[in-house]
Protein backbone atom coordinates (compact mmCIF):
# COMPACT_ATOMS: atom_id res chain seq x y z
CA UNK A 1 0.00 0.00 0.00
CA UNK A 2 1.44 3.39 -0.98
CA UNK A 3 0.72 6.33 1.27
CA UNK A 4 1.11 9.77 -0.29
CA UNK A 5 0.55 13.23 1.18
CA UNK A 6 -2.51 15.00 -0.11
CA UNK A 7 -0.47 18.21 -0.47
CA UNK A 8 0.26 17.55 -4.14
CA UNK A 9 -2.75 19.69 -4.97
CA UNK A 10 -1.78 22.54 -2.59
CA UNK A 11 0.02 25.61 -3.95
CA UNK A 12 3.63 26.14 -2.88
CA UNK A 13 4.81 29.24 -1.05
CA UNK A 14 6.56 30.37 -4.24
CA UNK A 15 3.30 30.03 -6.21
CA UNK A 16 1.42 32.01 -3.57
CA UNK A 17 4.09 34.72 -3.56
CA UNK A 18 3.89 34.97 -7.36
CA UNK A 19 0.11 35.35 -7.16
CA UNK A 20 0.35 38.04 -4.47
CA UNK A 21 3.16 40.06 -6.11
CA UNK A 22 0.84 42.10 -8.40
CA UNK A 23 -1.41 42.89 -5.44
CA UNK A 24 1.27 43.75 -2.89
CA UNK A 25 3.69 45.43 -5.27
CA UNK A 26 7.47 45.11 -5.40
CA UNK A 27 9.59 47.16 -3.01
CA UNK A 28 12.78 46.29 -4.88
CA UNK A 29 15.68 44.26 -3.50
CA UNK A 30 15.58 43.29 0.17
CA UNK A 31 17.66 45.29 2.57
CA UNK A 32 20.14 43.44 4.80
CA UNK A 33 18.51 41.50 7.67
CA UNK A 34 19.87 43.87 10.32
CA UNK A 35 18.01 46.75 8.64
CA UNK A 36 14.73 44.89 8.03
CA UNK A 37 14.05 43.82 11.61
CA UNK A 38 13.13 40.42 12.98
CA UNK A 39 10.11 38.20 12.45
CA UNK A 40 9.08 36.00 15.34
CA UNK A 41 6.35 33.38 15.57
CA UNK A 42 4.51 32.18 18.60
CA UNK A 43 4.76 28.46 19.32
CA UNK A 44 0.97 28.28 18.89
CA UNK A 45 1.20 29.44 15.26
CA UNK A 46 3.64 26.66 14.40
CA UNK A 47 1.47 24.18 16.33
CA UNK A 48 -1.45 25.06 14.07
CA UNK A 49 0.68 24.66 10.94
CA UNK A 50 1.88 21.24 12.11
CA UNK A 51 -1.62 20.08 13.05
CA UNK A 52 -3.03 21.24 9.71
CA UNK A 53 -0.21 19.45 7.86
CA UNK A 54 -1.26 16.15 9.47
CA UNK A 55 -4.71 16.63 7.93
CA UNK A 56 -3.07 16.85 4.49
CA UNK A 57 -1.67 13.31 4.78
CA UNK A 58 -3.75 10.49 3.36
CA UNK A 59 -4.84 7.98 6.03
CA UNK A 60 -3.75 10.29 8.88
CA UNK A 61 -6.29 12.02 11.07
CA UNK A 62 -6.64 14.01 14.22
CA UNK A 63 -7.28 12.66 17.66
CA UNK A 64 -10.87 11.73 18.47
CA UNK A 65 -12.49 13.90 21.14
CA UNK A 66 -12.82 10.99 23.54
CA UNK A 67 -9.03 10.61 23.49
CA UNK A 68 -8.19 14.24 24.17
CA UNK A 69 -9.82 17.47 25.24
CA UNK A 70 -10.54 19.91 22.47
CA UNK A 71 -13.13 21.41 20.17
CA UNK A 72 -12.46 19.32 17.07
CA UNK A 73 -10.99 16.16 15.63
CA UNK A 74 -7.82 17.87 14.40
CA UNK A 75 -4.38 16.60 15.26
CA UNK A 76 -2.71 18.16 18.25
CA UNK A 77 0.84 19.50 18.12
CA UNK A 78 3.23 20.73 20.77
CA UNK A 79 6.06 22.98 19.58
CA UNK A 80 9.14 24.45 21.16
CA UNK A 81 11.06 27.08 19.20
CA UNK A 82 14.67 28.02 19.89
CA UNK A 83 15.84 30.64 17.43
CA UNK A 84 15.24 29.15 13.99
CA UNK A 85 14.90 25.55 15.21
CA UNK A 86 11.61 23.84 16.08
CA UNK A 87 11.05 20.69 18.08
CA UNK A 88 7.58 19.24 17.44
CA UNK A 89 5.41 16.53 18.93
CA UNK A 90 2.19 15.49 17.18
CA UNK A 91 -0.73 13.42 18.50
CA UNK A 92 -2.69 11.86 15.67
CA UNK A 93 -4.77 8.86 14.64
CA UNK A 94 -4.54 6.55 11.67
CA UNK A 95 -7.48 5.40 9.56
CA UNK A 96 -8.15 1.69 10.12
CA UNK A 97 -6.88 -0.54 8.59
CA UNK A 98 -3.66 1.22 7.58
CA UNK A 99 0.01 0.49 8.20
CA UNK A 100 0.75 2.67 11.22
CA UNK A 101 4.51 2.99 10.69
CA UNK A 102 4.12 3.88 7.00
CA UNK A 103 1.48 6.53 7.69
CA UNK A 104 3.55 7.95 10.57
CA UNK A 105 6.67 8.07 8.36
CA UNK A 106 4.82 9.99 5.64
CA UNK A 107 3.24 12.29 8.23
CA UNK A 108 6.64 13.02 9.81
CA UNK A 109 8.21 13.95 6.47
CA UNK A 110 5.21 15.99 5.35
CA UNK A 111 4.77 17.92 8.61
CA UNK A 112 8.48 18.77 8.74
CA UNK A 113 8.44 19.93 5.11
CA UNK A 114 5.29 22.05 5.54
CA UNK A 115 6.52 23.67 8.76
CA UNK A 116 9.82 24.55 7.09
CA UNK A 117 8.08 25.76 3.91
CA UNK A 118 5.49 27.91 5.67
CA UNK A 119 7.51 29.23 8.64
CA UNK A 120 11.15 29.06 7.58
CA UNK A 121 12.01 27.13 10.74
CA UNK A 122 14.28 24.08 10.69
CA UNK A 123 12.56 21.07 12.26
CA UNK A 124 15.22 19.39 14.36
CA UNK A 125 13.00 16.71 15.91
CA UNK A 126 9.45 15.61 15.16
CA UNK A 127 7.87 12.97 17.38
CA UNK A 128 4.69 11.28 16.13
CA UNK A 129 2.39 9.80 18.77
CA UNK A 130 -0.30 7.62 17.19
CA UNK A 131 -3.01 7.53 19.84
CA UNK A 132 -5.67 5.55 18.03
CA UNK A 133 -7.38 4.21 14.96
CA UNK A 134 -10.33 5.87 13.30
CA UNK A 135 -12.75 3.86 11.18
CA UNK A 136 -12.69 4.42 7.45
CA UNK A 137 -15.65 6.50 6.30
CA UNK A 138 -18.48 4.30 5.12
CA UNK A 139 -21.99 5.00 3.96
CA UNK A 140 -23.42 2.21 6.10
CA UNK A 141 -25.37 3.16 9.17
CA UNK A 142 -24.48 1.44 12.37
CA UNK A 143 -27.33 -0.51 13.99
CA UNK A 144 -27.40 -0.49 17.77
Amino acid sequence: MSVEPASARLPSVADLAAQLAPILGDDGPLRPPAERGETTMADRVVEKVAAAAVGEVELAAGAPRRMRHGPSNSARAQVSIDGHIATIGVDMSVVYPSPIRSVARVARRHVAARVTELTGLEVKQLDINVIGFLPAHTDRRRVR
